[in-house]
C-alpha cells in the first residue's frame, strides 16, 4: 500500500522520549484555547452507519511480534475500512492505520493509531509533547501541505484536554493517497498510571468526508467509531 511511506515517515517522530531544556523549543507558536461544543456518543453497538464492526486488540504478544512499544488496548472499527497493520520484519512505527478511500484512492478519512513514549511521569513532558508535535507540522509541510489554519498546544478535545496539532490546508500529493483540503488533528494520549506507554493518534479527512470541523472528528465520519471505542488496558 502507497500509504506505508506515510506512517513509516511520520511515526518515526512519535518514539522520541530524550529529555530537551525549554531552549530547544521555539515559543512562537499562539495557544488559543478550542472552545467549540461537543456532542459525545454514548454507546457503540456491533454495527453502525458505516456497516458492521469488527474488533481490534492489541496486547503484549502484540507488540513483541511487530517490534512495537508495550501497551494493551482495545477498539471497533467498521469492517469496510482499508486497514494497513504492521508488518513482521518491518521497522513498524503504527499498531494499525484504517482508512477510506474515494474512487481514485485518495483518503477521504483516516486514522492511524500509534505510540507514544512520553509517560505521565516523564520529565518535561509538556516540552516533549510539544516538540514532537512541532515535528509533525514540518512533516506536513515538508510534503507539500499548504495551511490555511493551524494550532499547536494544549487544547481541548471532547471536554478533555490534550496535546495536539490541528491544521486546516490543501494538499496534492497523490503518492501519499492525499489529495484536496483536509482538516489534520494530531492527539498525544497519555497513559493515566505512571510508567506506561501511551498512544498518538492522527486523524485526517478531506471535503468528501462528513467531517467539516475538528470536533467532528468525535462523532461523525467512519473513523469516529475507532476514538469512541478506544480503551487502553493496564
Amino acid at each position: 500500500m502507497k500509504n506505508k511511506l506515510l506512517t513509516i515517515t511520520l511515526f518515526g517522530l512519535i518514539g522520541c522520549s530524550t529529555p530537551i531544556t525549554p531552549n530547544a523549543i521555539p515559543n512562537d507558536d499562539p495557544i488559543t484555547p478550542v472552545t467549540e461544543k461537543v456532542n459525545v456518543i454514548e454507546s457503540i453497538t456491533d454495527e453502525t452507519d458505516c456497516g458492521e464492526l469488527e474488533t481490534f486488540t492489541v496486547d503484549q504478544d502484540y507488540c513483541i511480534k511487530y517490534g512495537l512499544s508495550n501497551i494493551a488496548f482495545t477498539l471497533q472499527y467498521p469492517k469496510n475500512l482499508i486497514t494497513d497493520p504492521p508488518e513482521v520484519g518491518y521497522q513498524n512505527m503504527h499498531y494499525n492505520y484504517f482508512l477510506m478511500w474515494d474512487e481514485n484512492e485518495v483518503q477521504t478519512e483516516a486514522i492511524s493509531v500509534g505510540y507514544s513514549t512520553t509517560k505521565r511521569n516523564t520529565f518535561m513532558k509538556k516540552n516533549l509533547k510539544l516538540d514532537i508535535l512541532r515535528q509533525v507540522r514540518t512533516f506536513w509541510r515538508q510534503n507539500g501541505f499548504t495551511m490555511a489554519e493551524e494550532f499547536i498546544g494544549t487544547g481541548e478535545f471532547e471536554g478533555e484536554e490534550y496535546s495536539m496539532y490541528r491544521c486546516k490546508g490543501n494538499i496534492n500529493n497523490p503518492d501519499m493517497e492525499l489529495v484536496g483540503d483536509y482538516l489534520i488533528q494530531c492527539l498525544v494520549l497519555e497513559a493515566e498510571v505512571d510508567d506506561e506507554n501511551g498512544l498518538f493518534l492522527m486523524m485526517l479527512a478531506n471535503e468528501k468526508s462528513e467531517i467539516k470541523t475538528f470536533e467532528d472528528f468525535a462523532d461523525k465520519g467512519c473513523i469516529s467509531t475507532i476514538w469512541q471505542s478506544l480503551t487502553l488496558n493496564y
